[in-house]
């Protein structure tokens, strides 16, 4: 799962989350890209139309409609899951057991599913998704995200979900600030 945390919009977490899913994708693991932010739900208009079989928000008042809800994409072994549009009353359904159920339910089908929340010091929404969930990964926005506002999001998800983050994804970095960043790979 990918629990993500930016400042507004614009900080990229949709694009990892995304990418993410779809790099696991090819590497032939069966993977679910959740979009569980209810309150903007953006992803399910990158692979098609809208259409009549269940979302998210009918899984979590009723997780038996996983099966019927999850839906393939043109990427090889990856599928999506989600809302068409914002729903009054749908991102509340994310706190209660529903999306423990939808979690559970994606874990025992898939090999990888990754999760892309709303921000999260914006909402509890991502919160309630980390008590569910083993591997987190904060998408940070470069130059823009303070360290402190980072710093605290990181906290309070480590007591939320009883762990740390996994990672870090620094994004959007200045190109003329990259220069002073180097790699290292420890073999």
């Amino acid at each position: 799962m990918r629990a993500h945390h930016e400042r507004g919009s614009g900080g990229g977490k949709k694009f990892c989350s995304l990418n993410c899913a779809a790099a696991f994708a090819q590497q032939g693991l069966r993977t679910l890209l959740l979009d569980g932010d209810l309150r903007r739900p953006s992803l399910q208009w990158i692979f098609s139309d809208p259409n009549e079989k269940p979302d998210l928000t009918a899984c979590l008042r009723d997780p038996t409609k996983f099966p019927q809800a999850v839906q393939r994409t043109s990427v090889e072994n990856l599928y999506r899951l989600g809302d068409w549009r914002h729903q009054s009353g749908s991102a509340e359904l994310v706190s209660r057991d529903g999306m423990r159920e939808v979690i559970q339910r994606a874990l025992a089908e898939f090999d990888r599913v990754v999760i892309d929340s709303a921000p999260l010091m914006a909402v509890s929404d991502t919160l309630s998704i980390a008590k569910n969930v083993t591997t987190i990964c904060v998408v940070v926005h470069a130059s823009k995200t303070p360290r402190r506002l980072t710093r605290r999001a990181l906290r309070l998800l480590e007591h939320v979900a009883q762990h740390p983050a996994a990672g870090l994804i620094l994004n959007k970095v200045s190109m003329r600030s990259a220069g002073d960043c180097y790699y290292y790979y420890n073999t």
